[in-house]
């Protein structure tokens, strides 16, 4: 089957614009790939062989989403201003801290390096929802930012791999400092993208934060509620999980960094895999069945370690979890953005909010659970809140979310993005 031709075809029927800002959008990520191919696959098990103690070691594999705990103030503030430059300082100065990092040996100024990387990060997250939104045009959303997650994910595939062998090798340190400058270039390339809304931002009037707008949107949009209450119980189910795998694969499997690399590119490949399925899915479909098709594949892999496999059965593992991480990026953003009236920097500060709270608790409770409780019963509980948290959105009635998104489509003229990539991930 030739995917080629159908993907070059839509390339081809867009404007200038939007060819100019994808074209610039798949450059960031080839240098963004191997930023998050280094990092993201290997701090928590570089941590482990530094030292680092259980406690300690929750809180770094919250650090991702901690920072998302001001996302309601950052999606205020960024609202009426560049998001360009909101996304560009965020990333640039947060990936300039992984130079310093890659000459660390410390295992405690080593975690604290990297919480202060990701909550740096994190800020420019609500802004750049908002551009993307801007950037890419509704009927072909999808599908543009599907082709980015299979870019993204070839570059990690080969980083990943070729990474795993050389922190074996010659250690974290000139990795550490080669993604950080990969990151940074990213972020400068990105920060070109034209953005048709930016030429009104000065005009706009500046508001003040407020929590009382957070506390009315959570009143009075009751799909709204319904959708963050079913992220909030299942997403818990994922950070539980983040210092539990780590510490199963080192300590208890007794995996070396080439092995785990392995796994990475298994889930890498799983993710890119998908990502196109999952873009036209949700154009064709609506965002509640990819989300639900996410949470259905993510209750696989806590499955197979529960089942205590060997080495050779955890790509399985990994494969789905990709396919589901994939499937969730696309997802959530969807229906966030639809759901948000044209505030989408607003809507998503509530969702990346709720992230940091459930990032924060999730990998806590993990991280003190497991000295009390065997890793099997933590994987019987995070199935079952995979399991609460897919009622929310069985709850949510197909049908009264295609009302509401028509409405916002004809009633707001919205220029939006339902498919960015994404969320385990820092800012391009």
């Amino acid at each position: 089957m030739n995917f080629a031709v159908p993907k070059l075809e839509l390339l081809n029927s867009l404007d200038k614009s939007t060819q100019y800002n994808f074209k610039i959008d798949a450059t960031a990520s080839i240098f963004f790939a191997l930023y998050a191919g280094v990092l993201y696959p290997f701090f928590p098990a570089t941590a482990v062989r530094l030292g680092i103690d259980g406690v300690l070691l929750a809180l770094l594999t919250a650090s991702p989403f901690m920072g998302h705990i001001f996302a309601v103030y950052w999606g205020h503030n960024s609202e009426n201003k560049s998001k360009r430059k909101f996304v560009f300082y965020s990333g640039f100065v947060s990936r300039m801290l992984l130079i310093a990092l890659g000459l660390i040996t410390n295992s405690t100024i080593f975690a604290i390096m990297l919480i202060l990387h990701f909550a740096i990060a994190a800020a420019g997250w609500p802004a750049f929802t908002a551009l993307m939104q801007n950037i890419y045009p509704a009927k072909e959303r999808g599908r543009l930012m599907g082709l980015i997650q299979f870019i993204i994910g070839i570059c990690r595939v080969g980083v990943t791999y070729g990474a795993g062998l050389m922190i074996d090798y010659y250690g974290h340190g000139r990795l550490f400092i080669v993604a950080g400058i990969s990151g940074m270039i990213a972020s400068y390339i990105i920060r070109k993208v034209k953005d048709p809304v930016e030429v009104t931002d000065k005009s706009l009037k500046k508001r003040k934060f407020s929590i009382k707008e957070t506390v009315s949107i959570l009143k009075t949009d009751k799909l709204f509620r319904l959708t963050i209450l079913g992220f909030f119980i299942f997403d818990l189910r994922n950070m539980l999980l983040v210092p539990i795998y780590p510490l199963y694969q080192v300590n208890k499997m007794g995996l070396n960094n080439f092995q785990i690399g392995q796994l990475s590119v298994f889930w890498m490949i799983g993710w890119f895999i998908s990502a196109p399925f999952w873009g036209s899915l949700n154009d064709r479909k609506n965002p509640l069945i990819v989300i639900k098709s996410a949470i259905i594949l993510f209750v696989i892999s806590p499955v197979i370690y529960f089942m205590d496999p060997s080495f050779y059965i955890l790509p399985i593992a990994s494969i789905t979890a990709g396919a589901a991480g994939s499937a969730l990026e696309v997802g959530w953003l969807n229906q966030i953005i639809k759901l948000g009236n044209g505030k989408s920097s607003v809507y998503s500060g509530i969702y990346l909010t709720g992230l940091g709270l459930r990032g924060m608790i999730g990998p806590l409770i993990g991280g003190l659970l497991i000295n009390y409780i065997s890793f099997n019963s933590i994987f019987f509980i995070a199935v079952l809140l995979m399991i609460v948290g897919l009622i929310p959105f069985i709850i949510l009635k197909n049908n009264e979310l295609g009302k509401k998104f028509n409405k916002i489509n004809f009633g707001f003229k919205m220029k939006q993005s339902d498919n960015i990539s994404w969320r385990y991930s820092a800012l391009k």
